[in-house]
């Protein structure tokens, strides 16, 4: 009986291992997906004001 109880524990935690090791690795991609976008988002916006920049710089 003790025995039994012993594997399911273990088994217990190794599902629970395997669930936060998932919602972890999810947790992380979000993340990363969201700094992916904000990286982008600057690039752009720093592009666009090197653009509006120089236009201003050629109307003067």
């Amino acid at each position: 009986m003790h025995l039994q109880l012993l594997k399911n524990s273990q088994g217990m935690k190794s599902y629970i291992n395997i669930f936060l090791t998932k919602h972890i690795y999810k947790i992380k991609l979000k993340y990363s997906v969201q700094r992916l976008k904000y990286a982008i988002v600057s690039v752009v916006v720093s592009l666009f004001e090197k653009i509006i920049y120089k236009i201003q710089i050629d109307f003067r």
